[in-house]
């Protein structure tokens, strides 16, 4: 049987362990939120079919531990990704200074043609909540719950903006890495950068397409570049069996002086 595709390509996701890696594969491949945080033992993949600029491309994505113990078996993965995502949690400060410590192993195992990726996973899951949802509807019920009006002592705008600040998880004011900084860092390195929700999926579609895109892009301007180095060796062997001809019709044409 044929196969159904043009290209395959190879992703790794990798970072500390709890930024949210499973979760995006999971929402990216199957549209599927997982809430709880689940640890992957070892390495885990999944597939995904694209089409990209006419041409069947499929995806195989692999999903990495984020311990220590399980570098080992991870590290041989590296060499044969085409493109790495290096993903920490915008919330989490401590993830995305362990940044430079998972760029050190794509350096140093992965091809130099690589194509790498920095992006920031929204800190929007459940296990992260420190106020439940019942919680929150109960401070609000007291909050709001008064007969007399001239026994009020919050207003009704004091308790909406408390109740407001108690459901909202995965308000910015949780963001303790910046877009700005995460942006320089990738410019530094000279990597793409992208910010995405493994939970609302924003801008996750995006961000697979673009290292996609750029893997496919690099294969192209080599092959075009080693095309254009065969056509000059040619072309130079050439130039020089026309001078050694030359040189030897000339070579026999002169005359002899004794």
């Amino acid at each position: 049987m044929s196969k159904r595709y043009d290209l395959l390509l190879r992703l790794l996701l990798v970072g500390e362990t709890g930024v949210g890696k499973t979760c995006l594969l999971c929402k990216y491949i199957n549209q599927d939120f997982i809430s709880a945080h689940i640890s992957t033992i070892g390495i885990d993949f999944k597939m995904k079919t694209l089409q990209i600029n006419d041409r069947v491309v499929k995806v195989q994505i692999w999903d990495t531990a984020g311990q220590e113990r399980f570098e080992s078996i991870t590290k041989q993965f590296y060499r044969r990704a085409q493109g790495v995502l290096l993903v920490y949690d915008m919330s989490s400060r401590s993830s995305f200074e362990a940044i430079p410590k998972w760029l050190a192993h794509v350096e140093q195992f992965c091809k130099e043609d690589v194509s790498v990726m920095l992006l920031g996973n929204k800190c929007d899951r459940e296990d992260r909540r420190q106020v439940t949802t019942k919680e929150a509807s109960q401070v609000s019920y007291s909050l709001y719950k008064c007969d007399r009006e001239d026994r009020r002592q919050v207003t009704t705008k004091e308790a909406s903006q408390v109740s407001y600040s108690l459901y909202k998880c995965d308000r910015e004011d949780r963001r303790q890495v910046t877009t700005k900084e995460a942006s320089q860092f990738a410019k530094e390195h000279g990597i793409m950068f992208s910010e995405t929700s493994a939970k609302s999926s924003s801008n996750l579609e995006k961000a697979f397409l673009d290292m996609c895109t750029d893997i496919i892009e690099s294969q192209e301007q080599q092959a075009s570049e080693s095309r254009s180095s065969i056509s000059l060796d040619e072309d130079s062997s050439h130039f020089d069996s026309h001078s050694d001809s030359s040189q030897l019709l000339s070579d026999g044409g002169r005359k002899r002086c004794c």
